[in-house]
C-alpha cells in the first residue's frame, strides 16, 4: 500500500499528533496535489508559489490580480530575492482559481500579523490554511499583497526552495549543504568546483521537505528587492494582449451604455431614440432609474449610439448648485439644523 502524507496526516491525528499537522499539510500535501493537477510537462513544484521548468526558468505563482499596482513583479522579485534566482530567468503567471492556492498568507497577515512563537507556527500554519481554503481566499485589496503575501508565503517559499536545491545538491554530490553556494540560479561547491543549474536539481528538490524555521536575508544582502525592475506586464499591455473582462464575448452577450442624469434629484423628461436605433447593432433604448440606457451587441456600438440620443433632463431645481453652497448649508445645520450631539469638549 502507498504511504502518502495524507495518509501520514489523518494517522498523526488519530494519535493525538495534532501540531504536526501543518507541516505535513502545507509543506507537502498541497505541493504534490499542485504538482499533480498543475504541472507542465518537465517542470516541478518546490513549494505552492513556484515552479521549475528543465531550462531553470522560475514560475512565480500570483494568488492576486494584477490591476496595474505591479504586484505580478513585486512579489516576484521578494521570491526570487530569497531564492538567490537569476531575474532575468524569473517569470511570474497567476495561480489558478482552485483550493490548492488558497492564500493563507492573507489569513495570517489579517488575523495575526505579527511574528509567533515558533511552538505553534504549524498550528497557526494550518488553521490560516484551511481558512483561506473555505473561504475561497484569493482576493486583491487592503494593501495586503506585499505585508501579507510578501512575508508570510513569497519570502518563505524563497528561502525553502534554496533550502531544498542546496540539500539535492549535497545529496548529489555528497558534500556538506553549509559548503554550497547559490548565486544568480547557479547551485556551486567551490572546493570541488561542481556546479548545476534549478532546473538540473528541480526534481530532486521537489521531493524533499524543508524545516519548519528558515532564516530570510538582511536587507544590505539585497540585489533584487529595492532596485528598479522593469515590470511582467507593461510590455503585453503596451501591444495590447491582456484578455480583459470587458474582452469577454460569450454566445448572446448584449452590452448597456448609460446616460446618467447630470445632477442629483434630476429626471428624464424625454428622450429621442431614432438615429441611436438606426445603428446598425443596436437592439433598444429604454429609461431607467437614473437615467437612459442604450442596449447593442457590441460596447463600442453602444456607446456610439449613445451620444447621438437626444435627452431632455430635468435638473429638479439643483443645477445652479455648487460646492460652496453645500459647503454652507453644511455649516448652517451644525448651527440650526437638526442634529444630534455625540460629544462636546473644550
Amino acid at each position: 500500500m502507498k504511504i502518502t502524507r495524507r495518509g501520514v496526516l489523518i494517522s498523526g491525528a488519530a494519535v493525538g499528533g495534532g501540531l504536526v499537522l501543518g507541516a505535513f499539510l502545507v509543506d507537502g500535501d498541497v505541493r504534490d496535489e499542485a504538482q499533480e493537477g498543475h504541472a507542465d510537462g518537465g517542470d516541478f513544484f518546490l513549494h505552492t508559489w513556484i515552479r521549475i521548468a528543465p531550462d531553470g526558468t522560475v514560475i512565480v505563482l500570483v494568488p492576486h490580480s494584477e490591476m496595474g499596482q505591479g504586484i505580478h513583479t513585486a512579489l516576484s522579485m521578494m521570491l526570487a530575492e530569497e531564492m538567490d534566482a537569476d531575474w532575468e530567468t524569473v517569470r511570474a503567471e497567476q495561480a489558478p482559481a482552485h483550493a490548492v492556492f488558497a492564500n493563507a498568507a492573507l489569513a495570517r497577515g489579517f488575523l495575526m500579523p505579527g511574528d509567533v512563537p515558533a511552538i505553534f507556527s504549524d498550528m497557526i500554519d494550518f488553521a490560516t490554511l484551511k481558512t483561506a481554503q473555505l473561504l475561497n481566499l484569493q482576493v486583491t485589496g487592503g494593501s495586503s499583497s506585499v505585508r501579507f503575501t510578501g512575508r508570510f508565503a513569497m519570502r518563505q517559499a524563497g528561502a525553502a526552495a534554496r533550502w531544498m536545491l542546496t540539500k539535492a545538491a549535497s545529496k548529489r554530490w555528497g558534500v556538506p549543504q553549509g559548503e554550497i553556494e547559490v548565486a544568480h540560479s547557479v547551485v556551486s561547491h567551490p572546493g570541488s568546483g561542481q556546479q548545476l543549474g534549478f532546473g538540473e536539481l528541480a526534481e530532486e528538490a521537489a521531493a524533499l521537505d524543508p524545516p519548519r524555521t528558515l532564516a530570510m536575508k538582511p536587507a544590505s544582502q539585497h540585489s533584487i528587492v529595492g532596485r528598479s525592475k522593469p515590470r511582467f506586464d507593461i510590455p503585453d499591455k503596451v501591444e495590447g494582449k491582456p484578455v480583459y473582462g470587458i474582452d469577454a464575448e460569450p454566445d448572446n452577450l448584449h452590452y448597456a451604455a448609460v446616460e446618467h442624469i447630470p445632477v442629483f434629484g434630476g429626471s428624464v423628461v424625454s428622450f429621442d431614440a431614432t438615429k441611436a436605433l438606426a445603428i446598425d447593432g443596436v437592439d433598444k433604448v429604454v429609461e431607467v432609474e437614473g437615467g437612459v440606457a442604450v442596449i447593442a451587441d457590441k460596447y463600442w456600438t453602444a456607446q456610439k449610439a449613445l451620444r447621438s440620443l437626444d435627452v431632455e433632463w430635468d435638473d429638479g431645481g439643483h443645477s445652479e448648485v455648487s460646492s460652496q453652497d453645500i459647503l454652507a448649508r453644511q455649516a448652517q445645520g451644525l448651527t440650526t439644523g437638526y442634529f444630534v450631539l455625540y460629544r462636546e469638549s473644550g
